[in-house]
């Protein structure tokens, strides 16, 4: 039997300590007002699982941009795997299998792909819940197993940050634009910048906005390019801009 309501009315805190205390096995899908949805699953009151019809960057691309494999490295792999035809494993089992990673690391990356989603899903205010308490089945070579504490207290501090930021960076849809002031230039040669924040101001120049950002550098946590924008702002390396309204 499935439970639906608002989560106005019983929050995702709520329902999360629910399902852990309950010690529950159970599926919880969370829809937001514009048609994306959530869905967690549960196994004795621990999180094993996480999908969404929302676009997220596959793990290839996650791994690259965590320099735990090297571009050319990615593509040799991809090319092999398509010549496996359709009944072969998922990519990261594949990857495992080849030995270009370890257990650990698919563990690692599908635990924070799950806890990217989770803090996707906490930013939701306005939507429905449908809590399923039934058997189920994933299709999944490797699930993992997360404490609900763990997960509800990193996206708690995650959203608490991210709302922060929006005091001073409202949406994610502002264009972020490249300063040519003398004293941007200055702080640009004294200030040593990570490869990710290299990238960013790249994009800065073709003035992009942060969302836009981050599907081009395939970065699911759009709170990480936020951060980035926050300290070049800061710097007065960058300035934000309202995207110009196109007359259809």
């Amino acid at each position: 039997m499935a439970v639906i309501g608002n989560i106005r009315d019983l929050t995702l805190v709520d329902l999360f300590q629910i399902v852990q205390l309950g010690r529950r096995t159970c599926v919880l899908t969370v829809d937001d007002e514009y048609g994306v949805w959530y869905r967690t699953y549960f196994e004795e009151g621990f999180v094993v699982y996480a999908d969404s019809n929302k676009r997220y960057a596959p793990l290839g691309e996650d791994l690259v941009h965590a320099g735990v494999i090297r571009r050319d490295q990615l593509q040799a792999a991809l090319a092999e795997y398509a010549g496996l035809g359709g009944d072969r494993p998922r990519f990261g089992t594949f990857l495992l299998h080849r030995g270009t990673i370890s257990r650990e690391t698919l563990v690692e990356f599908i635990q924070r792909k799950i806890k990217i989603k989770l803090f996707d899903m906490f930013l939701i205010e306005e939507g429905t819940f449908t809590y399923e308490l039934t058997p189920y089945r994933l299709d999944e070579d490797i699930t993992v197993s997360i404490s609900v504490t763990e997960l509800v207290m990193e996206s708690t501090k995650r959203v608490d940050d991210y709302k922060r930021l929006q005091r001073r960076i409202p949406s994610v849809d502002l264009i972020v634009r490249k300063e040519t002031r003398p004293l941007a230039e200055l702080l640009r040669g004294d200030y040593e910048f990570t490869e990710l924040e290299q990238e960013i101001l790249l994009l800065a120049e073709k003035g992009l906005t942060i969302r836009e950002m981050a599907e081009e550098l395939n970065i699911d946590d759009q709170l990480e390019v936020l951060k980035i924008v926050n300290g070049f702002l800061n710097l007065g390396l960058v300035h934000l801009g309202i995207p110009e309204l196109v007359a259809e």
